[in-house]
């Protein structure tokens, strides 16, 4: 065990959680502000997303990654700016 996986266990599970959080949050708020159109809806909404997937995680039996998924890709015209 290296220094910094000593540092990692010693500060438990938050930093390695903020940086699963922090890579992606840009990206589902902005998806989710292009859909809803509302800053304070969108935020809530991304809120709910990262709290459903620590729930997914924390469950027995995790559900596939590779499922189906519920919405479709973005037409071109309707693509986010980012």
């Amino acid at each position: 065990m290296d220094v910094n996986e000593q540092t990692a266990s010693a500060a438990g599970p938050g930093p390695a959680l903020l940086a699963l959080y922090d890579a992606p949050l840009p990206h589902v708020y902005g998806y989710l502000l292009a859909r809803c159109g509302r800053a304070a809806l969108a935020e809530d909404l991304t809120a709910e997303t990262f709290l459903a997937a620590v729930d997914a995680v924390r469950r027995q039996d995790p559900p596939d990654a590779a499922g189906p998924r519920p919405a479709g890709p973005w037409p071109r015209e309707r693509s986010p700016p980012w």
